[in-house]
């Protein structure tokens, strides 16, 4: 009985361990300069399914950028507080600020 709940507690451990050195190699990157005409000429060299993969990830990148442009020209032409609005505000803060400190 002991020897069973020792057995399923190292297989927990164990697997939490080793998703937590999977996570933590997953995370790492290693980052190497290299000129573009070397990176075009690695990607000239990948098979055909790797260069579809490559080109996905490219093509999904650009997506993801225009997308940010987006929220950024939303947040930029977004609307703003006057003022006044803000002078209240701080006001309305330094009357919660000395209520609770009473």
């Amino acid at each position: 009985m002991m020897y069973r709940m020792l057995e399923r507690e190292a297989v927990i451990f164990c697997s939490w361990y080793c998703l937590t050195i999977l996570a933590i190699f997953d995370i790492m990157q290693a980052q190497v300069e290299i000129a573009f005409d070397q990176l075009v000429q690695i990607a000239k060299k990948l098979p055909a399914k790797q260069w579809t993969q490559l080109k996905a990830e490219v093509e999904n990148q650009s997506n993801l950028d225009t997308g940010r442009e987006e929220f950024k020209k939303l947040l930029l032409n977004g609307p703003t507080f006057s003022k006044k609005q803000l002078s209240t505000i701080a006001e309305t803060r330094k009357v919660i600020n000395q209520w609770r400190t009473k």
